[in-house]
């Protein structure tokens, strides 16, 4: 029968002096019933396996003490504290190392979840995941608790699962090339901000999950269930020559600042599926003017066949926002049911550098801007194609816009091919500067009409004045 005996913490099984014990039992990492504790077997052929603090344990006699792991993997076997104070990125980068490999043969290197308890777990270093097979698993959130600007960092202890940075100097998370099929779900996130005064600005943070690519494009990540909150830049998926792979991202809610979703470079299909981004705290007015004046729902620059459903954008500048760089541009874009709602320009097309010509389809799009049209921006549209975006193809079909400052569809260069089915355009121009429905400038550019038109409340000229060079209305 094992020698068994039992020890208050970590520490203590590191002090054991006992040579004739084989297995302990653990009360805890510093403090008993802490979350850290469990049981470890000695294992006597071992007798170079270094001390991880966590899964494998040398004590004073030099013996190496295993413990037994079975499934999940607690951030807190590692020496997280959850405190919302003390710095657990050690901790938990020693653990995902671990996972990828770095630890006992018979337990390391085979990936696993990782999870993050109930509480604030401060990472201030970053952590980063290089291999695949790693989930990061929390426990859910309550969406928030505090002012949005408050020193309230979140969400504190039992009501779920908040991950606080408060530094600037890197991304909180970053996935690598390397990490094929890699997960991060059920977990909410927030950063310190300045609290809510008259001309206020937020502190600028790297993106929160930075997943980065390379030449040749990274491995599949699946992003489900997160949570943002005072969070700059949410997520990032590549980065200019360095493109991702498959990635997928899932129920992605809350108040980001200036980004929610930003795709620089994606050469595989990116799935984004319900995503809900809305003024959670109304009582900000500031925060609320900034992210109204500055933030983006979703910015694409070079992605490759995306496929964005189920999308509700509340509250910002831009709903979606489409440009190029010298990766190239996004094309085939494919989305559906998507309502921007209180913002000044539904989906925007920017300067288009290099690549194949940019182009989407959407079906059942709806757009509206803020304050039921009465802040009367001329530059307020639905659809809005920029000077420098040429070539921009784009096919509509359902599309409701509702009080727009200026034209429902604004478009601003010559090359332009717009095509709308089922136009229904309420109270456009509220800033009555005489704005049709559609305005182009003329020259090349072809927009198509069909399907039905409504058109009620209107401000400026009717679908007879509007100058299109192709129209069809059934």
């Amino acid at each position: 029968m094992a020698n068994v005996a039992t020890f208050t913490t970590i520490g203590t099984l590191r002090a054991n002096a006992s040579t004739t014990l084989s297995v302990a039992y653990i009360q805890g990492y510093y403090a008993a019933l802490d979350g850290g504790g469990g049981t470890f077997v000695l294992n006597a052929s071992d007798g170079s396996t270094a001390d991880n603090g966590g899964t494998i344990i040398v004590d004073s006699q030099g013996q190496r003490w295993y413990r037994e792991v079975e499934g999940t993997i607690s951030i807190k076997w590692f020496g997280a504290k959850v405190d919302g104070v003390t710095d657990d990125s050690s901790a938990i980068q020693t653990a995902i190392t671990w996972m990828q490999g770095g630890g006992h043969d018979a337990y390391a290197g085979d990936g696993g979840i990782l999870y993050f308890p109930p509480g604030t777990t401060l990472i201030n270093d970053g952590i980063t995941i290089a291999r695949g097979g790693i989930t990061l698993q929390g426990m859910g959130w309550e969406e928030y608790f505090g002012l949005q600007g408050s020193s309230t960092p979140g969400v504190i202890g039992s009501h779920g699962s908040f991950i606080l940075t408060t530094v600037t100097s890197g991304s909180p998370i970053t996935i690598t090339a390397t990490a094929n099929h890699c997960a991060i779900k059920d977990l909410a996130f927030s950063q310190t901000q300045p609290a809510d005064t008259v001309g206020w600005t937020p502190t600028v943070y790297p993106p929160t999950i930075y997943i980065a690519g390379n030449a040749a494009a990274g491995g599949a990540v699946l992003l489900e269930r997160l949570f943002a909150w005072n969070c700059y830049s949410f997520i990032q998926a590549g980065d200019t020559g360095n493109a991702v792979g498959r990635t997928t991202m899932k129920h992605i809610w809350g108040m980001p600042l200036n980004t929610g979703i930003t795709i620089k470079f994606a050469a595989d299909t990116v799935q984004i599926d319900d995503v809900h981004f809305w003024q959670f705290d109304q009582n900000v007015p500031n925060i609320i003017a900034w992210i109204q004046a500055h933030g983006a729902g979703i910015r694409s620059i070079r992605n490759d066949n995306p496929l964005i459903s189920n999308i509700f954008i509340f509250g910002y500048n831009v709903g979606i926002q489409f440009s190029g760089s010298t990766d190239g541009c996004t094309a085939r874009c494919h989305g559906s049911n998507i309502d921007l709602d209180s913002v000044n320009v539904g989906i925007q097309y920017l300067s288009i550098s290099s690549g194949s010509p940019p182009s989407a389809q959407f079906v059942n799009l709806a757009h509206q801007c803020p304050g039921n049209g009465t802040s009367g921006i001329a530059n307020n549209a639905a659809l809005r194609i920029e000077a420098g975006a040429a070539g921009v193809f784009v096919d509509i079909c359902n599309f409701r816009s509702t009080f727009s400052g200026g034209s429902v569809i604004a478009i601003n260069n010559t090359t332009a091919d717009v095509a709308v089915t089922n136009l229904w355009a309420e109270n456009w121009n509220t800033s009555n500067t005489g704005a049709p429905i559609v305005s182009v400038p003329g020259g090349l550019t072809t927009v198509t009409l069909s399907g039905r038109l409504r058109q009620s409340g209107g401000h400026g000229a009717a679908l007879s004045n509007m100058p299109i060079n192709s129209s069809h209305v059934n």
